[in-house]
């Protein structure tokens, strides 16, 4: 069955080929190129919300946060009523620190989510500002009520971190373990699930785990910084050195599960111990 969004899709195009079937038999050729230009125009407007929203995801993934948030406001004014582009606009502010601005942003997403899948996405990430807030529990129990009803790489993911931030860890090694079982090709769950099963003694695992993790030469420092302190613990300080070097290469955000200081601290004492 098609969803609304598909139905009034479908209509559309349907208005539309008619409109330039009549505009070509009743106008001419000429005729019917002015409607069909109008035709596009018109759509483009309608959809100038998603096509700055689109924009907006491309150059922040190119690291051109400023003209991402430009063109994500932008998004926002053109679309007030879409759910999911503030929430992509919150996530983005929550990601450089702007903590304020993300949660007005994601209360925002809220209010206006329409469907059960809209209002998902907006908790998913307000989960992530409230642990930034330090409201772990607050966190794991907003998650928690999207898991019950939806579950996805995103949200193990996510889960996985906070069940390790929590400290049990028992509950860590389960969960993280459901996880990899979930998808065991994910960088973000096989770093958490390595972390776990460092947590829990289990080093011979945590290795393999960790060694299938670079495999796929992850782009967040988290896992390098976690798997320096995997080598460190293991007596192969050379080995995390290099580990904690390339993780201070990486782009840190506001979002991630360890500082560049953190790092830099933990390289800094690993040198001074080794001379």
């Amino acid at each position: 069955m098609l969803g609304r969004k598909s139905t009034t899709n479908l209509l559309w195009f349907v208005f539309v080929l008619i409109a330039l079937f009549l505009a070509f038999t009743r106008l001419g050729p000429f005729g019917g190129i002015l409607v069909m230009l109008f035709i596009i125009g018109f759509i483009l407007y309608r959809r100038r919300g998603s096509l700055y929203h689109n924009a907006a995801r491309r150059r922040f993934t190119e690291g051109d946060t400023e003209s991402a948030l430009a063109l994500m406001k932008k998004a926002v004014l053109a679309d007030p009523g879409d759910s999911a582009v503030h929430a992509s606009c919150g996530f983005m502010l929550l990601k450089i620190g702007r903590m304020t601005e993300a949660e007005r942003m994601l209360t925002i997403a809220g209010n206006v989510a329409k469907t059960p899948e809209e209002k998902f996405n907006v908790k998913s990430t307000m989960s992530l500002f409230l642990w930034k807030k330090g409201r772990l529990e607050e966190a794991i129990a907003m998650l928690g009520e999207v898991m019950e009803k939806f579950t996805n790489t995103t949200t193990y993911a996510t889960m996985g971190f906070f069940r390790i931030e929590r400290g049990d860890v028992k509950d860590a090694l389960a969960f993280n373990r459901e996880a990899y079982a979930y998808n065991d090709k994910n960088p973000i769950i096989l770093d958490n699930y390595a972390t776990a099963l460092m947590m829990a003694g289990e080093q011979e695992e945590a290795r393999k785990i960790f060694e299938d993790l670079m495999k796929l030469s992850p782009a967040f420092p988290d896992a390098y910084y976690n798997y320096g302190r995997f080598l460190e613990t293991a007596g192969e300080d050379e080995k995390a050195a290099d580990m904690y070097q390339t993780a201070i290469s990486k782009k840190f955000w506001h979002t991630s599960t360890v500082t560049r200081e953190e790092v830099e601290f933990r390289l800094g004492e690993l040198e001074a111990k080794n001379g």
